[in-house]
């Protein structure tokens, strides 16, 4: 058995073992991480739709595996639902593409008449013919196959979440729009009457109510704070009524004091200063409204025809699109200054791409592991199996471990309006760095230096060299999806980190109610996961034609994702089931146009090197070709995706009234 074959297979049994450890422990494990919490005090807590602590293992996965799409997104709402489908499209075109590439390509490849080969696993890519032009019809023609497999998947992935709706979740957003860029010195009721009076002039009584936000974002702060404290003192007195004894906290001059009387005082401060503070912000608005319609159709109008030109409230500046659900908002953020947001957003983007680009690379850590194995002398460790099956390892580590942290700081501080544009930017920043550490950064650095050499050299084959390296290549990043497929799927079925954040939650935790929060389920970080499975299809389909037999492990990669994911959106994490995942629909779409272009791209740098001048004059073709299908596919997507989830015809029309006050702010509802 040659060195390939034996890196890959090690990789996959290694793997499997360690599957099989984390597997073992997730049984002993699942019911410790989420245990039931009853308590007499009235405590809101976060839990997931089926608590995995009241169920037995075997009960709980059948419940899950039956449950329906239609269930699915009754129970979780529409991220759930549309990630899951995401998935499952993801399964059945991988299963069409390996069916033909490994059963039709594979063959094909076994057919070259190198004889030159080193190991087994080059006879199967693209190198083993790259000579033989009478075999290179094969991936030219699979091109065109993977590519309409693929953009197929994007037409039905598109259609699914467009139409996506549920009887059971009331949709508000289908029915409302929102205005910004309104000018934020006039008078939320002015507002409110002028823009009222002007879309019913030019729309008819269609239009049904409107409401501008009053500038409440510092108000709202103060009210935060007001909860917050109202929260410990009914904790404390929960400690109280329970044990009898006066419970003490630590006051800001580092005293201790009585708790309960600490924070009647501090409430009766905020209560005045929340006061004051809304009031002052009745007099200014926070740039955006709300406008209620009676149908969709009225709402398509509105955005595509806008309203007459007012040189007073500036109508040339406002932009007019579809609402998200009031559930989406983050109230504490909308009102943010735009001048402090652009500069802030500028600066935290600047300092993270100079830290991730330069310093914090994977490069930094597989240095320091080689001088931590030299310093101890067993540097040949990283020599064969070892120096295969590390590097891919070390670039899941990076994938788990250090990216999150710090992409979630960098999007908490971009103070975004909606929690779905967290989400999108989040997605965005994951997958910049994922695409150009874990694909880009490993494909060009692998024996880069020895190709520009041997380019020159010209007593070299350097085009089978350079054939050789993208096998290579393929090799490497089949071992990286065979640690996808288990250490990663493992890791996830684990969740390791909730039983110790939560522990450590609760010993922090000053009150018997806080112990109770700290077991609470978290957030299921969609942005993260959505960005490694994009990630993870880009490589797949980049190498699907030239080295097929990377959709083996891709193809089993997405099936157990779908499985333990569906087993954690359900039973683990808390899923909010009103809010929109519409808003990420373009950036998954894009990422599915860029593993079309980074397939087609690679492929046709491979052909270029065939000494048959039809076929290399096929590929510098095809290269500007897959360029301009990606922007052209872009340009599309933005299209389709702004002109809404569903067609606004006369068949489709429904009529929905809603209420106004759904979207009002929560400082609405606060007395003054």
């Amino acid at each position: 058995m040659d060195s390939s074959v034996y890196s890959i297979l090690t990789a996959a049994l290694f793997d499997s073992i360690l599957f099989s450890g984390l597997f073992c422990a997730f049984l002993f494990y699942r019911k410790l991480r989420s245990p039931v919490i009853e308590s007499d005090e009235d405590i809101e807590l976060r839990k997931p739709f089926l608590h995995e602590g009241k169920y037995d293992f075997l009960p709980l996965v059948r419940k899950i595996n039956e449950m329906s799409s239609y269930e699915i997104y009754s129970s979780i709402g529409e991220w759930g639902f549309i990630y899951l489908t995401l998935h499952r499209y993801i399964i059945y075109v991988f299963a069409v593409m390996c069916s033909l590439g490994c059963g039709i390509l594979l063959f094909v490849y076994s057919f070259g008449g190198d004889t030159n080969v080193d190991d087994t696993f080059h006879v199967l890519g693209i190198s083993h013919i790259i000579e033989q032009p009478g075999y290179l019809i094969a991936p030219i023609i699979f091109i065109f196959v993977f590519t309409f497999a693929l953009y197929t998947f994007a037409a039905y992935y598109y259609d699914i979440a467009t139409h996506a709706e549920c009887e059971d979740i009331n949709p508000p957003q289908r029915y409302c729009l929102v205005i910004t860029r309104i000018p934020t010195n006039f008078p939320p009721e002015f507002l409110n009457f002028k823009i009222l009076k002007m879309l019913q002039s030019k729309y008819g009584s269609g239009v049904l109510s409107v409401y501008t936000i009053p500038y409440f974002q510092p108000s709202y702060k103060l009210f935060l704070e007001l909860e917050e404290a109202r929260q410990k003192l009914r904790y404390y007195e929960y400690d109280f009524n329970k044990s009898g004894k006066r419970p003490e906290t630590i006051s800001k001059s580092l005293k201790k004091v009585d708790a309960i009387t600490y924070y009647e005082k501090k409430i009766a401060k905020l209560i005045t200063k929340t006061s004051e503070s809304k009031i002052q912000g009745l007099h200014t608005n926070s740039g955006r409204a709300y406008i209620i319609c009676e149908s969709q159709k009225l709402i398509k109008e509105i955005i595509d025809f806008r309203v007459e030109r007012d040189p007073v409230i500036k109508t040339e500046d406002w932009r007019f699109k579809a609402a998200s659900n009031p559930a989406d908002i983050n109230w504490q953020n909308v009102g943010q200054k735009k001048k402090f947001g652009v500069i802030s957003k500028f600066l935290y983007n600047f300092i993270f791409l100079g830290l991730f680009l330069i310093l914090l690379t994977p490069t930094s850590f597989n240095s320091l592991i080689q001088e931590f194995f030299d310093s101890i002398g067993a540097s040949e460790l990283l020599e064969g199996i070892v120096g295969v099956y590390l590097p891919s390892l070390l670039l899941l580590i990076y994938q788990q471990v250090i990216l999150p942290e710090a992409v979630e700081f960098l999007v908490e501080r971009e103070k975004h309006a909606y929690k779905h544009d967290e989400v999108s930017s989040g997605l965005r920043k994951y997958l910049f760095y994922l695409v150009f550490y874990i694909f880009l950064y490993p494909l060009l650095g692998l024996k880069f230096i020895e190709l520009i050499g041997i380019f020159f050299e010209s007593d070299n084959d350097w085009q089978k060299e350079f054939a050789d390296s993208i096998n290579a290549a393929g090799q490497f990043f089949t071992i990286f999806l065979v640690h996808e497929t288990f250490v990663k799927n493992g890791w996830d079925l684990m969740v390791s980190g909730k039983y110790f954040k939560s522990k450590a939650k609760a010993l922090l935790a000053t009150t018997d109610a806080e112990k109770l929060l700290a077991y609470q389920a978290d957030f299921f970080k969609f942005d993260l996961e959505l960005a490694i499975s994009i990630n993870v299809l880009i490589i797949a389909c980049s190498f699907s034609v030239v080295y097929p037999i990377i959709l083996i492990p891709a193809l089993s990669f997405f099936t157990l994702r779908y499985f333990v994911h569906k087993h954690n959106l359900l039973a683990v994490f808390y899923v909010d089931r009103n809010s929109s995942a519409y808003p990420t629909l373009f950036t998954v779409l894009c990422g599915i146009a860029a593993a079309v272009f980074s397939m087609q791209v690679l492929t046709a740098a491979t052909l270029i090197l065939s000494k048959v001048d039809n076929f290399s004059l096929f590929a510098k073709i095809m290269a500007p070709g897959s360029f301009c299908l990606l922007v052209l596919s872009i340009l599309w997507f933005k299209v389709i995706v702004k002109r809404g989830r569903i067609e606004f015809t006369e068949e489709s029309e429904r009529i929905l009234k809603v209420d106004i006050s759904q979207y009002h702010h929560p400082m609405e509802k606060v007395p003054n």
